[in-house]
């Protein structure tokens, strides 16, 4: 391991590699030295010429062993010697030589404790003669260390520790801002100007190093080459070898020629101090093809991390990426908000991790649809996998329990649920099928296909609610999203794409049981019906919106409890909260319950006309919720109904909903 010295305020010897801010203070070899021997620590420096003509240099020096600042001493003693001969020298390297007996050990020392501690231990031994050597290479004008050491400072300053995934052994990265800062033209010039083979470049080539390189000039000086760094570096430049081609291989096939083995793994085991990986803006036009794959040894430059949710998929992890590392998301607020990341390994959930990939990427190619999530990146990390959301703080679960739609402004909840319900189905039906937006057009002369895709697992959780987002990417929040929110389909791990030529349908289908339409049990045989499938589960959740409104967070919960019971009346003993059940005959339908609790909801409408939105509304469900799949309605066709509900409700005056029914039979 290869040493630095520098003189500020008294001699101190500077470790390359080595953090220099856990030192011990001396004390802890009193006590341990009155039973051990000897007690004398001989300090040897050796000077070495660059040339054999000229000598070998030596200076002796004993020390005390129980001097309580023994290690200062050293420096001292040190820092003299090189100020005697004139030098500013280059560390060949430092050891502690135990003899005993005629015998010698040679142990390489690496940092101050373990200097300390290996004193330490060799005073408890009954060793003859403990010697400090080190030796330095006589400087004779090709460099000198004042600049290089300058940034070999700076930049180790700057590091940082990153937040691990995984609670492992956290690793250090430099932040590209600071690395660019420190790693400037004048700082660059000043440090050329001491090495012989750089004196020479320009002003402007100064200017292209380091826009081109600075992240390679920094891995060379914290890897400490000292005497080497001019050679090492200029070679680099003459080949043409900047930041672009980093990471450089560790093979020994890869070494480039002018490195030695040393010098080579040196640079590799540096470079990813400054190749944290940063997160670019998204391309103009469309999402393209961003899902790079990364080493490992890459730094995720995480602030900060936290563990939200875990799953067959695998984790979702709240994170804050270092800000100068991504410019994929902002807030008008915060420049530098969380973000959602999800995680798959390799192993088990990469299927679905890549269904969730191949739709996004699709639904933005067809183009942004505003409530649909939005993949700001992905990329591979290892044997791992990553896809990064906007983060939301709430969904439409939560939001259910938390907020009561009656103790405020229940008429402005109504107007938001519409408002939010159309766009989901608009979203829905950008999921479902090709509308004018897309660039994939119907029935093409020339064989190309029609996409459309499905969800397959719609709830209130995988509906997030943003009460903020970046509006350099998505269109700002209006009207009483302003106040509420927006809502945002997510989570398409279940999801898929299809052309027509692979058929409308799917043998199996998953997701959730409360949710799952009819033709998701096993008793039909038929194929699939995947669009309708969404469909049922949007009209449940239409459902939801509507007893919500009219009877808060408790209603709701009362409603999930009254339709819990057998899914077949076979089988008993399986229970769910669904909303339809198989009879005596073998046949689904959908749960008394159910349709009783619709049959409240409309005499309690304020509004009981043919056009009045909350009975309007509830025909949609009981649309939605038709057991044959091939009678509910399409996508669009909702979307246009919810337009219609919602234009009317915008003039309605006073409540949707009265307290006491139309029919008391009903009550």
């Amino acid at each position: 391991m290869q040493l630095d010295t520098q003189t500020m305020g008294g001699p101190e010897i500077r470790f390359s590699n080595f953090d220099d801010h856990t030192h011990s203070n001396g004390h802890f070899l009193a006590g341990r030295l009155q039973k051990s021997k000897p007690t004398v620590l001989h300090i040897c420096v050796e000077v070495k010429p660059r040339s054999t003509e000229h000598e070998v240099l030596f200076e002796h020096h004993k020390l005390d062993l129980r001097a309580s600042e023994l290690y200062c001493e050293v420096q001292e003693f040190i820092g003299k010697v090189l100020k005697k001969h004139g030098i500013e020298g280059e560390c060949k390297g430092h050891f502690i030589i135990l003899e005993v007996a005629g015998d010698c050990e040679e142990i390489p020392i690496a940092s101050r404790p373990h200097f300390e501690q290996t004193v330490e231990d060799s005073c408890s031994d009954d060793y003859d003669k403990i010697t400090y050597k080190t030796s330095f290479l006589r400087n004779e004008g090709q460099i000198t260390t004042t600049s290089r050491q300058q940034l070999f400072d700076a930049i180790h300053r700057e590091r940082i520790q990153n937040k691990n995934l995984d609670n492992e052994n956290d690793v250090w990265f430099v932040p590209i801002d600071r690395l660019l800062e420190i790693v400037s033209e004048t700082a660059v010039t000043s440090l050329f100007q001491e090495l012989v083979e750089l004196r020479s470049k320009t002003r402007s080539e100064i200017s292209v190093i380091c826009r081109k390189a600075p992240r390679l000039l920094a891995t060379l000086i914290l890897a400490g080459f000292d005497g080497h760094l001019g050679h090492l570096f200029n070679q680099f430049l003459k080949h043409r070898m900047y930041d672009n081609m980093m990471p450089i291989s560790d093979s020994a096939k890869d070494r480039p020629w002018f490195c030695t083995d040393e010098q080579h793994q040196r640079i590799c085991m540096f470079q990813w101090q400054t190749l944290a990986m940063e997160f670019p803006p998204p391309p103009q036009g469309g999402h393209g093809n961003r899902h790079p794959a990364y080493s490992s040894k890459y730094v995720l430059p995480l602030d900060d991390i936290k563990l939200v949710g875990t799953g067959g998929f695998g984790k979702v992890y709240m994170v804050k990426v270092k800000a100068s590392h991504q410019k994929v998301y902002k807030l008008a607020n915060d420049p530098n908000p969380y973000l959602a990341m999800k995680e798959a390994k390799r192993e088990g959930s990469k299927e679905d991790y890549e269904k969730e990939w191949t739709m996004l990427t699709q639904l933005e190619e067809f183009g942004h649809q505003k409530h649909l999530i939005r993949l700001l990146t992905s990329f591979q990390h290892g044997d791992k996998y990553y896809l990064i959301f906007p983060f939301a703080r709430s969904d439409l679960q939560k939001h259910f329990q938390l907020v009561d739609p009656r103790e405020k402004n229940q008429s402005s909840h109504v107007i938001w649920t519409l408002e939010q319900l159309q766009g989901l189905a608009e979203g829905l039906n950008h999921v479902h099928q090709n509308t004018s937006s897309n660039k994939l057009q119907p029935n093409d002369l020339l064989g190309k296909p029609v996409w459309f895709g499905y969800h397959h697992d719609l709830k209130p959780e995988n509906l997030l609610l943003f009460v903020q987002i970046d509006e350099t990417l998505d269109e700002p929040l209006k009207g009483f999203e302003i106040d509420f929110g927006r809502i945002v389909m997510s989570d398409f791990g279940l999801g898929k794409f299809r052309t027509q030529l692979q058929g409308s349908a799917t043998e199996t289908i998953r997701g959730s049981e409360v949710y799952a339409a009819p033709e998701a049990g096993a008793k039909s045989l038929q194929r699939k019906q995947a669009r309708a499938y969404d469909i049922w589960s949007f009209g449940c959740i239409v459902l939801e919106f509507i007893v919500w409104l009219k009877d808060g967070p408790q209603g709701l919960s009362k409603f999930a409890d009254t339709r819990s019971g057998p899914i077949d009346f076979h089988r008993p003993q399986v229970t769910t909260q669904g909303y339809y059940h198989y009879g005596e005959n073998g046949k689904a339908q959908l749960r008394p319950k159910v349709l009783a609790r619709i049959e409240q909801l409309k005499q309690h409408c304020t509004h009981q006309a043919a056009k009045g939105p909350i009975l309007s509304l509830l025909k949609i469900v009981e649309r939605c919720l038709t057991i044959n799949p091939d009678s509910r309605p399409k996508a669009d066709e909702v979307a246009k109904e919810l337009k219609l509900i919602l234009s009317v409700a915008r003039h309605v005056t006073g409540n949707f909903f009265r307290e006491t029914p139309y029919s008391s039979k009903l009550a």
